[in-house]
């Protein structure tokens, strides 16, 4: 009767304890999974942040021009460039926007100086831009950071 006894009473602790293991490997399981989950957030959002930031960049300068015809391609060395023309008292200046090196540059210029394409400012690291014409004449302009891309449109025609 005793060993009955103490029988049953191991049976209940061991019971309850393999209940606790449980409770707690799964606990462990449901953190390590929500701290994932998390980490994918917080880097989808960065890049989303960045791609955005370029976007806005890029329509920002677009708009504060201030010389008709002022926005066209060019391509150096390869290089597809934006260029703003923006007249700044008596001559002419040339912002390019361009993707050089896992950087988005800019650099501003007199109209008609040359340059290399390591010469400009960074804007941007591990972004790339890659601007096209279409036939409407609309500019595009591809940002893109990692696997995100955002297109955005720029019009030519005034």
């Amino acid at each position: 009767m005793m060993s009955e006894r103490n029988h049953k009473h191991i049976i209940e602790h061991l019971f309850v304890f393999v209940l606790f293991g449980l409770f707690a490997s799964l606990t462990f399981l449901l953190v390590i999974l929500g701290a994932n989950v998390y980490k994918n957030t917080v880097n989808t959002m960065d890049k989303d942040y960045n791609v955005r930031t370029l976007s806005s960049y890029i329509s920002q300068k677009v708009r504060r021009l201030n010389v008709k015809d002022g926005i066209y391609l060019k391509e150096k060395n390869g290089i597809s460039m934006l260029v703003l023309d923006e007249e700044k008292g008596k001559s002419i200046y040339s912002t390019y926007i361009y993707s050089y090196s896992n950087c988005v540059r800019e650099i501003v210029v007199e109209k008609g100086l040359d340059f290399s394409p390591n010469d400009g400012e960074k804007i941007l690291t591990g972004q790339s831009v890659d601007f096209s014409l279409k036939e409407s004449g609309l500019i595009e302009a591809d940002c893109i950071f990692g696997d995100i891309c955002q297109k955005i449109y720029i019009n030519t025609i005034n």
